[in-house]
């Protein structure tokens, strides 16, 4: 019984883990996106200039227009 307490106690932290990780990846792309689209939009004046720019980026290649709106 113990060990079935303890077994279910690390399965929790390893799940909690995984998904503070995943959490944490995704507010830093999000940073990311926010960053690049800031940057780009000082630099090319047209947003769809800017949205081709970041789609060419592997880590962005599948973001919406919507999603770079909100910063543009």
């Amino acid at each position: 019984m113990c060990r079935a307490i303890t077994e279910l106690i690390e399965d929790g932290k390893k799940e909690g883990k995984e998904t503070g990780l995943l959490e944490g990846l995704n507010k830093g792309r999000e940073e990311g996106l926010k960053a690049l689209t800031e940057t780009l939009k000082d630099l090319l004046h047209d947003f769809n200039a800017v949205y081709e720019a970041i789609i060419k980026n592997d880590s962005y290649h599948n973001i919406t227009k919507e999603q770079i709106r909100k910063y543009y």
